[in-house]
């Protein structure tokens, strides 16, 4: 079932500023995938294949940031709060993450969010 709560509400500005600044979304992206990888990320964590499961990805545009934006304001909490860890273990991972100044309180942020959705 769809969500009917739309992403600015979930999230309200203040805190979606951190998750979009950790997740490099400020430019369309989602940190450093390619459509490819965006697709294949969501299936590996969650078995959920963008391409074949639109409706949950394309109610903001075609952006990997819309993409996701929509996927947020659309999935079931549970599953956003997972893709959430996982994205966060994942940029953890990156070998050329973008520096981030108060990374502390950025990841402070990030995972009040996860924890409001996953609630």
């Amino acid at each position: 079932m769809l969500s009917s709560n739309k992403y600015e509400k979930l999230i309200p500005r203040h805190e979606r500023e951190a998750l979009e600044q950790a997740l490099g979304m400020e430019s369309g992206y989602v940190l450093d995938f390619s459509d490819r990888t965006f697709n294949d990320f969501f299936y590996e964590t969650i078995a959920i294949d963008p391409e074949n499961q639109s409706q949950l990805f394309n109610g903001r545009g075609t952006s990997k940031a819309k993409r996701l934006r929509s996927f947020i304001e659309r999935a079931r909490p549970a599953l956003v709060a997972k893709m959430l860890r996982e994205m966060w273990e994942y940029r953890e991972a990156m070998v050329f993450a973008p520096p981030v100044e108060n990374e502390a309180k950025l990841k402070e942020a990030y995972f009040s969010i996860v924890a409001r959705v996953e609630d």
